[in-house]
C-alpha cells in the first residue's frame, strides 16, 4: 500500500498588481537584513544580495513596459517580533533581485528608455504599476512548529536555487539559525573577541560575499567535533554535522564546555598573530596567510586539536617567519610529499606538512646551537691567544 507523506504547508496561488509588490510602503530594498519591521514583504537574511549588471536593469523594465511574461515571486510567511508586538510579514525567497531593480526603477537610479520613472506618461506608469505578477504564498498548517517552518523554508530555498551557483557563505547563511551558526556569531560579536577577530578574519558572515563564513564554520566545527577533517570550507563535507534535520543525530551539539574551548582557541591565535606581526621582519603579513583555512591556520588548529600547538609555539613562530622571509622555503619544505597531500585538505595531510615543519625547525635548531658552539669556541680561543700573549 502506498504511504502517504503529509503535508506541513498550504501553497495559495494569485496575481497583484506589481506596484502593490514593491511600492515603499511594503517593501524597502534597502533595508537592513534580519532587522525587526513591519515591512509586508522582507528580504529574508540568508539570500544573496542583487549583483545584476547596470545592462540587465533596463530589459527588465522593459519586459514590464511591453506587458511580456516574467516568473512569478515566491513568499513565505512567518511572524516576527518587532518592538512589543508580533507582525506578520512576507519572506520573499524566490524574486527579490527582480523586485529590488524594479523598485530601483521608481527610486529613480536609472532610465528605461531615456526616460526615469517620474517621466513616464500617466498611461505608461499605469501599465507599469498594473503589471500582474504571479505570487506563490507558503503558510505553514496549524500545529507545525516554527521551527520546523524555518526547516522547511530553507529547504524551498535551496530547491529553488539548486540551479544557480550558491556559494558555500550563502548556503551557511541560510543556516543562521542552527546551533553552531549561532555560537559563532555569538563569539564573533562578544566585545571581547570582535575587533582581534576583524582583524584576523575580517567582518565575517557579512557584506554581499558573506565574509569568510564557510572558513569559519570549518574552523568552530573542527573544535567542536576535535576532528581536523573539518577543516575545510565546503558545505558539502560539513552540512550534516551543522544542520539539525528530523531524525538525524550527526549535528553537532553546542555545550558550554564546546564554547569555552572554542574561545579558548580563539584567545589562544589572537595572541600568536599578535606576537607574529611583531617578531616577523618584514613589513607586513602576506594577505590570506593567517586566515587561510588550508595553510597556516589549518595547520596551527590541526596541531591544537591533537594537544600539541600549544608547547610547539615556537615552531609556529619560526615557521611564519621563514614562510615570508624566504620564497623558496616551502618548497623545500614539502620536496618529499606528493602533489596531493598538498591540495588536498584532510587531517591525514595536515599531519604530513607539520611533520615537515617539526623536522626542518629541529634541523634549524641544531645549527643555531652548532653556530653558538662554534662562537663560544671562537672566543675561548681568542682568549687564549690573548693569555699567551700577554705571558710572553
Amino acid at each position: 500500500m502506498e504511504s502517504m507523506i503529509a503535508s506541513k504547508t498550504t501553497r495559495a496561488s494569485s496575481s497583484k498588481p506589481l506596484i502593490d509588490i514593491i511600492n515603499l510602503d511594503v517593501f524597502d530594498n534597502e533595508a537592513e537584513r534580519g532587522v525587526p519591521s513591519t515591512k509586508e514583504n522582507q528580504v529574508p537574511v540568508h539570500q544573496r544580495f542583487p549583483s545584476w549588471e547596470a545592462k540587465k536593469k533596463e530589459p527588465l523594465v522593459d519586459t514590464i513596459m511591453q506587458d511580456f511574461p516574467m516568473s512569478g515571486i515566491l513568499l513565505t510567511q512567518d511572524i516576527v517580533p518587532v518592538n512589543d508586538e508580533h507582525v506578520q510579514v512576507n519572506f520573499i525567497q524566490d524574486g527579490q533581485t527582480r523586485l529590488s531593480i524594479l523598485q530601483d526603477f521608481i527610486k529613480g537610479k536609472f532610465t528605461w528608455r531615456e526616460k526615469f520613472y517620474t517621466d513616464l506618461t500617466e498611461s505608461e506608469r499605469a501599465r507599469f504599476n498594473n503589471y500582474p505578477v504571479r505570487v506563490e504564498l507558503i503558510r505553514k498548517k496549524p500545529g507545525v512548529s516554527v521551527e520546523e517552518f524555518k526547516n522547511i523554508c530553507r529547504t524551498i530555498f535551496g530547491r529553488i536555487n539548486s540551479g544557480k551557483p550558491l556559494t558555500d557563505n550563502d548556503k551557511y547563511h541560510n543556516c543562521l539559525d542552527e546551533p553552531l551558526l549561532k555560537m559563532l556569531m555569538q563569539i564573533k560579536n562578544d566585545p571581547e573577541f570582535y575587533v582581534p577577530m576583524k582583524k584576523i578574519f575580517g567582518d565575517i558572515g557579512s557584506g554581499k560575499t558573506r565574509t569568510g563564513l564557510a572558513n569559519m564554520v570549518g574552523v568552530m566545527l573542527a573544535l567542536a567535533t576535535g576532528n581536523s577533517d573539518c577543516i575545510t570550507p565546503s558545505y558539502i563535507n560539513n552540512a550534516h554535522y551543522v544542520i539539525s534535520e528530523s531524525g538525524s543525530n550527526t549535528a553537532v551539539i553546542i555545550t558550554e564546555a564546546v564554547k569555552e574551548r572554542t574561545k579558548e582557541f580563539m584567545r589562544w591565535y589572537i595572541k600568536l598573530t599578535a606576537d607574529l606581526k611583531e617578531q616577523i621582519t618584514v613589513k607586513k603579513i602576506k594577505p590570506g596567510f593567517l586566515k587561510k583555512i588550508g595553510g597556516f591556520l589549518a595547520l596551527v588548529l590541526t596541531d591544537y586539536i591533537d594537544g600539541l600547538a600549544v608547547n610547539r609555539r615556537a615552531m609556529w613562530m619560526h615557521y611564519a617567519n621563514k614562510f615570508h622571509t624566504d620564497e623558496q622555503y616551502e618548497k623545500r619544505l614539502y620536496k618529499t610529499l606528493e602533489k596531493g597531500t598538498l591540495a588536498n585538505n584532510s587531517a591525514v595531510n595536515f599531519r604530513k606538512r607539520i611533520q615537515c615543519i617539526m623536522v626542518n625547525y629541529a634541523t634549524s635548531e641544531e645549527d643555531e646551537d652548532e653556530e653558538e658552539d662554534t662562537e663560544e669556541e671562537d672566543e675561548l680561543e681568542d682568549a687564549y691567544e690573548s693569555s699567551n700573549e700577554d705571558n710572553e
